[in-house]
């Protein structure tokens, strides 16, 4: 059986890919958080509790923060 071994010019490349996601995800967080003049961090709260609705831009808000939070989380398992 052969094992088809990934070099360390792909773990370098995508290192660099998701290091350019984590900044740009946290710029599309930045124009949410201006808008709706909340944190991400008390966007699910603030849903909870009514505070703002769901809608379509929201929905794809919680995606974007889940998904910045999920590279942040890999970014330091793999630091460890």
């Amino acid at each position: 059986m052969i094992l088809n071994v990934p070099d360390i010019d792909d773990h370098v490349q995508l290192a660099a890919n998701r290091e350019r996601l984590i900044v740009e995800l946290r710029a599309r967080l930045n124009v949410f958080e201006n808008r709706y003049e909340l944190r991400s961090s008390h966007l699910r709260a603030a849903l909870d509790q009514g505070v703002i609705r769901e809608t379509a831009e929201v929905a794809e808000w919680l995606i974007v923060e889940s998904t910045y939070r999920a590279l942040l989380d890999e970014r330091q398992a793999r630091a460890e």
